[in-house]
């Protein structure tokens, strides 16, 4: 039985594909992404984060780990020493303190998701496997996909597809929708997150010939690819890949406090969503390209 590092697992998940969802946030990315709103999950490894503004100074967190310290009455965090065994968070009580990063059986993740089996009967959801990216976990997916897919449960796989097609090949058989993050119609702006467009635009029309419906979903960021120009690199770059659908997302600082709890400057964080009349021009340009386009989704 396979295990991997998971961030989060989100019950009752209405933004991540049809119906009510459960999504397994697996942690590790080989994209970095600057206006990333899930900085805890390009790790692969667990890390703690700290809120310094909901700490009480009651110091029991020093009582079991000698990287918290006080100097001058200031909380004091060592994070190059921390291994992130989490002693500390179960000792804090103000929640100041928690722990991304757990290593989960497909058995343990079963559990959990089983437990809104009626939900998902109920609205036509289901589980949906995100990151990160999920597919550096291919064989931990399989499995858990498979095990869903047993038990009647669809299962929508999140990627931004930077990887072998051999990755996809383990879970095609259980998948009944992929949502394909792009981010940029051009190779230049993959070098600015640390990917490959020929991969993905490969990875996209091999998917809809092997009959997976697959969606683009294009997050819209202010200043990387929210021009008209840029919707029509996009739309050029999936026009070849079969691909018929897509969803832009607009771009949103909702992650800005994770990257604080992390010790991390968020280069995003005063950048504001962009305006209904960017989305209205890119939507525009998709439509008029054949696809059919949506806000959201």
């Amino acid at each position: 039985m396979h295990a991997a590092y998971i961030s989060h697992l989100q019950h009752f998940s209405l933004g991540d594909g049809p119906g009510i969802r459960t999504t397994v946030f697996f942690k590790g990315c080989n994209l970095h992404c600057p206006w990333c709103h899930n900085p805890e999950t390009i790790s692969v490894k667990p890390q703690l984060l700290f809120y310094p503004s909901l700490c009480t100074s009651c110091g029991k967190c020093a009582s079991v780990c000698g990287r918290h310290t006080w100097i001058d009455g200031e909380h004091h965090f060592d994070r190059q020493g921390c291994d992130a065994c989490g002693k500390c968070t179960q000792a804090c009580p103000a929640e100041a303190l928690s722990l991304c990063g757990e290593r989960q059986t497909t058995q343990k993740l079963m559990s959990h998701i089983r437990e809104d089996w009626e939900f998902y009967a109920m609205s036509g959801g289901g589980v949906t496997l995100s990151g990160g990216e999920a597919l550096l976990h291919a064989d931990s997916c399989r499995e858990l996909a498979a095990r869903c897919s047993k038990e009647n449960i669809p299962v929508l796989l999140d990627t931004a597809g930077c990887v072998h097609y051999d990755a996809f090949e383990k879970v095609l058989p259980y998948l009944s929708l992929c949502y394909f993050d792009l981010k940029s119609g051009t190779q230049s702006g993959y070098d600015a997150v640390g990917g490959k467009l020929d991969l993905v635009l490969e990875n996209i029309k091999r998917l809809v010939a092997d009959g997976v419906e697959t969606v683009a979903r294009i997050p819209v960021i202010p200043g990387f690819n929210d021009t008209r120009e840029d919707a029509l690199q996009m739309a050029d770059a999936l026009s070849e890949t079969g691909i018929r659908k897509v969803h832009l997302l607009p771009f949103h600082r909702l992650g800005s406090g994770k990257y604080a709890g992390l010790g991390q400057i968020y280069s995003y964080g005063e950048t504001l969503p962009p305006p209904a009349t960017t989305l209205e021009t890119m939507l525009e340009v998709f439509q008029h390209s054949g696809f059919s386009a949506s806000k959201g989704g």
